[in-house]
């Protein structure tokens, strides 16, 4: 492990799996279950601790996407996922299923700060996640605290576990709209395109997909199928680096890229949200594994 001993790791196992999430960020890094395994990818290169982004597992961004609100500084994809979550709950039921809950606000953050100037807003957002054996479930409620609106981009930068991405499909995204923004791809730029069948992967993928609806990973390697349904999400994002790209990445391993794919569940650019005081918003994702 490398940045601070200050993060807290809840981890359970139990009869419906091995489930895993930090303070720092609130970042979930394990969800195995007993039937179909690992479910989650995290580099072996990854750092871990406050300040330092997890190279896997779902990183929370907020309240910004990639550059976003940020107007092009630092910290990318926003504060959230590099700093301490207050701990509210957990609990586990009788057949060994999980909720823990965290919860995260302006007065977390110091005055001086540099991330505090950057979204000066009241806020008050909490994130909780259920594990069972078969599902997991998280939400990313943010409240408007101020008197003022605000707006924010979100998502659930989530990073699957698959056997080979060469030999993964992606439905439920046929007939959308998406930016291609993988710099090595011929089409990449701000025209909008339209899927045609699956997503299939033979190169770097970074495209942001205009999409509300439920999608599915199909591992064909590993024979199984998660299933991805989201409300209160605009955008679907899909990446993998693909091999030249991950060279540079000194937190993934040169040949990591073919273990897992990243589908996240955000409102980001045009569908960012935008709060009036005293309302909420909620982002929910269920993902849920099957035998293929």
């Amino acid at each position: 492990m490398t940045g601070t001993d200050t993060d807290q790791i809840q981890r359970v196992v139990s009869p419906s799996g091995v489930f895993a999430v930090h303070s720092a960020g609130a970042h979930v890094t394990q969800w195995e279950t007993p039937e179909h395994g690992p479910l989650i990818f995290v580099s072996e290169k990854s750092g871990y601790g406050l300040g330092t982004p997890i190279r896997g597992g779902i990183p929370l961004c907020f309240p910004w996407f990639g550059a976003g609100a940020s107007g092009g500084k630092s910290p990318k994809h926003g504060f959230a996922r590099l700093v301490n979550w207050r701990l509210v709950s957990e609990s586990e039921n009788s057949i060994g299923d999980w909720t823990v809950s965290f919860a995260l606000s302006n007065e977390d953050l110091s005055n001086e700060d540099p991330k505090a100037t950057l979204f000066p807003h009241p806020f008050e957002a909490a994130y909780t996640t259920t594990f069972t054996a078969t599902s997991l479930t998280a939400s990313l409620e943010v409240t408007n605290r101020g008197t003022e609106p605000f707006t924010f981009e979100e998502a659930l930068h989530t990073y699957f576990r698959v056997g080979d991405i060469r030999q993964t499909e992606i439905t439920g995204l046929e007939g959308a709209a998406y930016l291609d923004k993988a710099a090595s791809s011929p089409t990449a730029g701000d025209d909008p395109i339209y899927q045609e069948g699956p997503v299939t992967f033979n190169g770097e993928v970074d495209r942001i997909y205009s999409s509300r609806g439920t999608t599915t990973i199909i591992d064909k390697q590993n024979q199984r199928l998660i299933r991805i349904e989201k409300s209160h999400s605009k955008t679907t994002v899909v990446w993998n680096p693909w091999s030249e790209l991950a060279k540079g990445m000194s937190d993934l391993g040169d040949d990591e890229w073919t273990q897992f794919v990243c589908v996240e569940s955000a409102n980001a650019g045009d569908s960012a949200v935008t709060l009036s005081p005293g309302a909420t918003h909620t982002l929910r994702v269920t993902y849920t594994v099957t035998s293929a």
